[in-house]
This record gives structure tokens, sequence and C-alpha cells, in this order.
């Protein structure tokens, strides 16, 4: 087991790099096993009261634009829709704050 800090931002990106890749860094033709060998999660689905909220349907697949909306930039995760301005669709909340690097301090 491995453990990754997810920050917002830019966190979001291991959950599409690395989770829905199935953990693999590198790419490998497939043979007739490779269902059976596959690591990873299956794709994420839309769940939860707040999906109301947020015009949403329960059970539809998770795109990476939306994560990228809603986990990288902190808006609603149809915002790129072209109605999205009519509907309100745009900032939730605050935007996230940005952090130059630092050095460890003792």
């Amino acid at each position: 087991m491995t453990l990754h800090k997810l920050a917002a931002g830019s966190g979001y990106t291991y959950l599409t790099k690395q989770v829905a890749a199935h953990d693999a860094t590198e790419r490998r033709q497939a043979g007739l096993t490779a269902y059976y060998e596959e690591k990873g999660e299956a794709p994420g689905r839309w769940l939860g009261t707040g999906l109301v909220g947020l015009d949403l349907a329960e059970g539809d697949v998770v795109t990476e634009e939306q994560m990228k909306l809603l986990f990288g930039r902190g808006r609603h995760p149809r915002s790129d829709e072209a109605d999205a301005a009519e509907r309100g669709w745009g900032a939730l909340g605050r935007a996230f704050p940005r952090f130059d690097a630092t050095t460890l301090r003792r």
C-alpha cells in the first residue's frame, strides 16, 4: 500500500494519472489475460444528496474535466457548459489559495 497526498488545486491529477490508469506507469500490450490482471479502481460515480444542488444525476460517471473543475479550480463541475452562466454554475466559494515552495524550518 502507498499513500499519496491529495491537495486542492492539482491533487486530482493523481486520480486521473494513476488510479484511473489502473496504477500502471508503463504502457504494455494487453494480452488475453489482461482482464484478470487489471489493477486500480472503476471510474468514479456521482452519489449523495448534494447532487440536487449541483444538477448532477446519481450514478453518472465523473469525468476528468468535472474533477478538474471541482477539485482543481473550485468551480461547479459543469461550469464549462455553454449555459453555465445562465444556470449560475460558476465558482463554489473562494478560490483555492496558492502557495510558493517552502523550506522546512526547525
